[in-house]
């Protein structure tokens, strides 16, 4: 997208590139390489659209990765970083907002660990465990008085 390639063209980001402190993967990522992408990682920038309302897996694996995010301010990949703490919010077509993001996120220990405990507690409240916790709170305490099902007789 146009707002991307102008903050890689900056002077700082084609410096980071040179020595391989930048890199950029727009792609789709082979779930073979997902941890040691994510593992290699220092943040992770999801630019999704403003109009765009539904669960992003990459949100989930950053979050369960322990790194920050760095999301289009607003829509909902931007609401539940700001709501849950994964990181930062910034629009994407204006650079030097999207440069003091990235620097807010990287230069910071204190900033970078708040956003980790975040992504930590976000992703443990997404986890296997916590919506198997989630469905058995759906069955009632007491099987006597759910409603019974009847058996449908086979039909001769």
């Amino acid at each position: 997208d146009e707002a991307r390639e102008i903050c890689l063209q900056s002077a700082n980001a084609i410096q980071l590139r040179a020595e391989k402190r930048l890199l950029c993967f727009d792609q789709f990522i082979e779930p073979a390489l997902e941890s040691a992408v994510f593992s290699a990682c220092d943040c992770v920038w999801l630019c999704y659209a403003s109009d765009f309302y539904g669960q992003s897996a990459v949100l989930a694996q950053a979050a369960s990765a322990g790194k920050p995010i760095l999301a289009r301010t607003g829509g909902q990949i931007g609401n539940m970083c700001s709501k849950h703490g994964l990181g930062i919010c910034a629009e994407p077509h204006q650079p030097n907002a999207v440069a003091r993001a990235l620097t807010s996120l990287m230069d910071h220990c204190s900033v970078s660990q708040y956003f980790h405990d975040g992504t930590a507690k976000f992703a443990e409240s997404r986890s296997a465990l916590a919506f198997g916790q989630a469905m058995l709170m759906l069955i009632p305490a007491n099987h006597d008085q759910s409603p019974k099902r009847q058996t449908p007789s086979p039909l001769m």
